[in-house]
Order: C-alpha cells, then structure tokens, then sequence
C-alpha cells in the first residue's frame, strides 16, 4: 500500500527540486514548547499569509508551539512530499493532491481548511489580445500549469459553468505561469492562467479576462493536513495550531491595511498592491479553516475531469476533532 502511494506522489508531482526531503525529525518539545517544522503551498503568496501572520504576531507561541520553519513548496505535490518523506507534523496542500493520495493509502489526515475560493485564478490575454469577454472564448485554447493541477481543474470548470461549449474548448499544460505567458505570446495559447500579483505587476501587458471565482464561486484549493498520525497522538498541539491560525485570520480581516503591507513587503512589491489583493481575499471569505460542503464538492467534480475520480470519501479524509468551536464548518454528507 505505501509504495503505491508514493510511487502516485513521486508522478503526479512533475519535476521539482526535493530540496527538503531528507530532513532530520522536525518536531521536539523542548522547554513545554512544541517545536515544528511545516510545508505550505505558495508559502509567500496570501495563501500562506495566516502562518506568517501567527508567526510574527506570536499566535504560536501563546498556543504552546514555536513554529521553526515554513518550507515552501510550488506544487501540491512537492508541498505533500514535503510532509510525508520528511516527517513533518503539518502542512497546507493542493486538495486535490491530497485526495490523490489519500486514495493510494498516505498516511494523512485534512484537519482544517484553507483556501476555499479560486479568485487567484485567473485566466488572461495580451493586452491588445481582441478576446474581451468570457463569451468570446467559445473553441479557444486553454493554458493550464500542470496535469492534475487546481488549473486544469478549472480549465474544465470555468467553460462549463460559463456555458460555452466544452466539445470544442481545448486545453494545453504550459508548466508554469512564466512559460504560459510566453506560449500566449507565440500564440500556442488563447489565454492561459496567472495569480493576481502577476496581473498587478505586469498591468501594462497582461489583461485577465475572467477570474474562475466568478463562475466558481466556491472550490477548496488547499487544505491543512496532518501526516502519520501526528493531530492524532498530540491533539492539543493540533487545536492550538489551528487557534494560532484562526486568530491570525481574524487579524488580516481586522487590519487589512497592515497585513496588506506585510504581505506586500514579503513578495516585495507596492503597498497599495498588497492592500488591494489582502481586501480582496478577505471580501471573498477566501481563508478560512471550516471545512465547506461546497467547496469540496467542486473539488470532487473538477477530480472527475483531471483524474478520473468519480467519488471521494471526504469521510474517511477529514476530521473537525481539532478545529476551533464555531469554525468547524460543516462535514460533507
């Protein structure tokens, strides 16, 4: 069972730099502190924003845990490698990644929620690209980044529910947001995916056309996941990780300004910049740790078109044992 799923991870992941992977054991208490180790998904984007802000405004350590690093990871499959092969007690993974492997037999348990809104997708054009309208995308070409990716997801998704014609709506995997960009320059591409610090620092000649939320309104991105067991035999080490990033959410929504600041510090871009996207993010109620019925099953049918998954048992993958009263959300049925 383990070698299937790690052999699942290992090809489903694309190329990536294991960097991490051999790491010596990152959990120790020392001095009635916990100390740990995580991997998180985008660590520097806003998805990340909730550890960076528990870690700073020492949400952490009122809970009992000392966070000693954040290795960030690009892809969910890297990010999930990152937590298993180096035995990491927590980290913030694509779901779907994360349904994948649950299914090949990893030893992960979803104890929280994360990111439940895809406004960071957006679909975009060259500047003078004569594509102005979602409607105007009937039969084109779609960028994605890579297979089972959350933008092949919504390659499939955002037509669909845009009502155009998924018979003649095409899809090629570019690789990354850089080498989509230059594929739409070469015309290989209609349109193809970029976050929103892409659109904001590169206004002059890129232009999005449609950003998935709009269509999508709901869709887990990432989720919080304990590896072998770990929430399960150190519970109050799992309930204060999620009170420290409770409360850190709690202060983004309210200082929007000064976490928009510190965000546009970290990826080192303007400030106005950063308090557009965290207002943003926080107007769409994109971080969150419940867990949303509807966001996950938008991951279930996005899974039906990327990797053949008709059911997931979200049952058997979640648990709310260790979320913070009245942000549990709602299990799905």
């Amino acid at each position: 069972m383990e070698r299937n799923w790690r052999r699942a991870l290992y090809a489903g992941a694309g190329v990536f730099a294991w960097a991490f992977a051999m790491i010596s054991p990152s959990v120790s208490v020392a001095k009635d502190l916990a100390h740990i180790t995580v991997s998180v998904a985008q660590a520097t984007d806003i998805n990340g924003m909730p550890w960076k802000v528990a870690q700073t405004r020492g949400f952490f350590e009122r809970e009992g845990i000392v966070l000693d690093k954040v290795l960030p990871a690009e892809g969910g499959g890297a990010t999930l490698h990152n937590v298993i092969a180096g035995n990491l007690p927590f980290g913030q993974v694509a779901t779907s990644s994360l349904v994948n492997a649950h299914m090949k037999g990893a030893p992960i348990k979803i104890i929280a929620g994360a990111t439940q809104v895809p406004f960071e997708i957006g679909w975009g054009v060259l500047k003078d690209s004569p594509i102005k309208s979602v409607k105007d995308l009937e039969g084109k070409t779609w960028g994605f980044t890579n297979a089972g990716s959350v933008t092949e997801a919504m390659s499939f998704l955002v037509p669909k529910y845009a009502g155009l014609d998924m018979k003649t709506t095409k899809r090629v995997a570019t690789g990354g947001v850089g080498a989509g960009i230059a594929l739409l320059q070469s015309g290989d591409v209609d349109i193809t995916f970029f976050p929103p610090l892409t659109e904001k620092e590169h206004a002059k000649d890129l232009r999005v056309v449609v950003r998935a939320n709009e269509f999508v309104p709901y869709y887990e991105l990432t989720m919080i996941v304990s590896s072998r067991n770990y929430a399960e035999k150190n519970p109050e080490v799992a309930r204060g990780l999620l009170r420290a990033l409770q409360s850190a959410i709690d202060w983004i929504k309210a200082n929007p300004a000064e976490a928009g600041e510190m965000y546009a510090a970290s990826v080192n871009v303007d400030p106005e910049i950063g308090k557009e996207l965290i207002q943003k993010f926080i107007d769409l109620d994109v971080l969150s740790l419940a867990f949303n019925p509807k966001s996950l099953a938008v991951v279930e049918e996005g899974l039906r078109y990327t990797d053949n998954i008709e059911r997931v048992n979200w049952k058997d993958l979640l648990t709310d044992a260790y979320l913070p009263e009245g942000h549990k959300g709602r299990m799905p049925d």
